[in-house]
Parts: structure tokens; sequence; C-alpha cells
């Protein structure tokens, strides 16, 4: 959605073909970091976003036993880098962006199953049930699953963490601190959580693919709350809290870094192109850098394919570096050996801030 607005405020007419059949959000929220709010804002749906998304002022570590281990100064952070940071539902972000296109240009029950190449230079793309659509230009923005990516440059394979990751949203006014989430880490186990604008708390918790915790939603709810047992509150309030059914479960996956997205006039956004796993809350902030760049290098170009390599070379090097960062990160909060939880601990309470902030810099950037 963010790309066909962004193509579209530079001219150019632009569809979304939806698998699903209607527009609706799943996922709990998203942390949009200033980067993020800056593209909302070339896309001039800043304040629409901040009117409905809670900032982020500080980021607390603790231990599981709530022991802080220190905290980011997210506001200063965000001052620097020329744009708010928020926590926003996925929800409400769906809503403003759908409510910027015209309701025509959004086609739902539209399976994409491949496309194909004409030899005036457009690409049909064809869906299930027969219908079909020619353009100038195929845009992939199909997720970690990507049927345009494994056709245009092969999809590759998952590249797995070992962790299974549990969404929700529990109604808990008062649990958290305004402006402050806070992520604790465990042996193998984490859990991050944030005050939402509607006195909602949005968290996730991840825990080893080896704590073979259950399909059946009411049973996972249930393991989640032993797992996490005796975990600083409110963690035991917000998994009681979120309706068993609204907990979501996914796997923690990404791919690794590819050098080509595109071949002729196909080109690929957002987690189709770029992947990474939810550590450092970047994936929907780098999709959203990716709409405006692509829409930018297509600005009065006179061939698109020349404009689409170049989206490809400037936006391929960072969101490279935030994909491995990202996954690096996973792997290391998820240590459960008692010496080496330790040991991250004692890196996280020395040298966190030294270490993350210029890094936050770079991303925020």
């Amino acid at each position: 959605m963010a790309t066909a607005i962004a193509l579209r405020m530079k001219g150019i007419e632009s569809e979304v073909f939806e698998q699903s059949s209607a527009i609706r959000a799943t996922g709990g929220a998203l942390l949009l970091w200033s980067n993020a709010i800056r593209s909302l804002r070339a896309l001039g749906l800043e304040p629409a976003i901040m009117a409905v998304g809670a900032p982020v002022e500080r980021i607390e570590f603790r231990t599981a036993r709530g022991e802080l281990l220190t905290s980011l100064d997210i506001e200063r952070l965000s001052r620097q880098a020329r744009a708010a940071s928020v926590l926003v539902s996925r929800e409400d972000l769906l809503t403003i962006l759908s409510s910027a296109l015209p309701a025509a240009a959004i086609h739902t029950d539209a399976r994409f199953l491949e496309y194909r190449a004409e030899e005036n230079g457009q690409a049909t793309a064809t869906f299930a049930g027969g219908a079909a659509s020619t353009a100038d230009l195929l845009v992939g923005a199909d997720g970690l699953h990507s049927t345009v990516r494994a056709q245009v440059c092969g999809a590759g394979p998952l590249r797995e963490t070992g962790q299974i990751a549990f969404v929700g949203v529990a109604r808990a006014e008062g649990a958290l601190d305004t402006g402050t989430p806070i992520a604790t880490v465990g042996a193998g186990l984490r859990f991050w959580s944030g005050p939402l604008r509607d006195a909602g708390v949005y968290w996730y918790a991840t825990v080893r693919a080896t704590d073979a915790v259950s399909r059946d939603p009411d049973v996972a709810k249930r393991q989640l709350l032993e797992l996490f047992g005796g975990w600083h509150e409110p963690i035991g309030e917000l998994i009681e809290g979120t309706p068993s059914d609204q907990i979501i479960r996914t796997a923690i996956a990404d791919r690794r870094p590819v050098e080509r997205w595109g071949a002729g006039p196909i080109t690929l956004v957002g987690d189709a192109a770029h992947p990474c796993t939810p550590d450092l809350g970047q994936g929907a902030c780098q999709a959203l850098e990716s709409a405006v760049g692509l829409a930018e290098c297509l600005e009065g170009a006179d061939d698109i394919v020349v404009a689409l390599r170049r989206y490809e070379n400037r936006r391929i090097a960072r969101t490279s570096r935030v994909t491995e960062l990202s996954f690096v990160t996973a792997i290391q909060s998820a240590v459960d050996h008692p010496l080496a939880c330790a040991l991250r601990d004692l890196g996280v309470r020395s040298l966190l801030v030294r270490i993350a902030e210029p890094e936050l810099r770079w991303l925020m950037a």
C-alpha cells in the first residue's frame, strides 16, 4: 500500500492486488522508528500516524526477575533523527494507508500465481481464477514467502533462528509507564512489551522451538504462562489478559541478503526483498523506506528498467546490513546456558548503550 501511495504521488498510476478476501490487519502492533516516520512524512501521512501512535521515549532492558540492566534514551535519539518514534497498531496503520488510496485501486481475492515478460517490455501478472493484469512495472510486495521473488531471482531457503514468536495485545491500562517499552531477557526466552495509545499493551514473546508450545490456542496460552511463570510483572498479566484466539504464532526466520531483487520491469519491496527478524523493529521501517525510495527513482525516469536497478543498488547495501544485524541480535538474545546468560546480561548492563546508540543512530537516520 505504501508503495502504491508513493508511486501515485509521483504521478505513476498503481494498483494493489491482495490475495486475502479483505484488507485486514493481524499481528498486534509495529514499532515505527524515526526513519519510518520520515518515510510516512514523505507520503503525507505523518500527522495521521502521530494521532494514533504512542510515542516511544525510553526502552528499558530487564532480567526475568525485573532487575533493570540499562535503558536507551529513544526520545533523544529521535530528536537527533528529526522525527518521533512511535508504537502503532497494525490495524490503525493499515486503515491510514488504505484510506490514502482510491478504493478502485485495491483488488482483493487476487492470489498471484506468476508473471510473464511481454515482448513490448511490459509484465503480465496472472492470478488464481484466471484474472490477469498487464502493466509497465510489477512490484512484488508479497512478504517472506514471496512468489514474485521465487520467480524473479529464486526465493532461497529460509534462515531459521530456532525461535517461535507469540504476539498479542492486552487491555491493561497502567501496566506500563507511558512511553516506556520493556525488553526482558531470560534463559532462551524473551518478552517485549510496549504501551499503545488506547490503554492497550502490545507484547511479543519468543520461545525456543524445542519448547514445543502447542498449536492449540488454549493450550499454548497455558504453556506460555508456565514458561514465563515467575517473570516480573506485568508479563503474566499481559499473557493472561489476551484472549487465546488472538495470540498470533509465527516462526522467526529470514532469508540471507541477495545481490539482486529484480529483472526487466520487475522488482521487490519489503519482506519480499529484504526480510529480517523482528529483533530491531526495522522490518516495516525498511519496507516504508523502500516504498519511498522506489518512487523517487522512478520519478521522471525515461527508462523504467534502469530506474529499477538504480533503486535496488541504492537500497540493497542498507537493507542487507539491517537483516544481518537483526539476525545476530536474535541469536545472541536467545542464549540459554547459565554462563552465556550471565555474560549477556553483563554486556547489556555495561556495554549496550555504548554499542547500540551508534547503530540506532544509523538505523534511524
